[in-house]
């Protein structure tokens, strides 16, 4: 079997998670990064990866940056071997 992402988000997805007081501008400034996992994992048995990956950093959010951010990611596993042709971060 091999990994097959399925989805991704960066930045601060709950509103309120990392965030003493919640303010209702900085809810959900998450940008979907699925086609950056989908390139780091898909296809392969294992995956790791870094959060501080300059990849990952030149992404456009649009959260403040005092806000922390974090990743959201999915996968499913499928038996045999899924390439993937949608690299737009490359």
């Amino acid at each position: 079997e091999v990994i097959m992402m399925t989805s991704a988000e960066y930045g601060n997805m709950e509103g309120g998670h990392c965030i003493e007081e919640v303010d209702p501008r900085y809810r959900g400034c998450a940008d979907d990064v699925l086609p950056l996992f989908d390139k780091w994992c898909s296809g392969k048995q294992e995956c790791t990866f870094d959060t501080s990956d300059k990849e990952l950093k030149i992404i456009h959010i649009n959260c403040p940056k005092f806000i922390l951010k974090y990743t959201r990611v999915h996968h499913t596993c499928v038996e045999g071997n899924f390439q993937s042709s949608y690299y737009p971060f490359s």
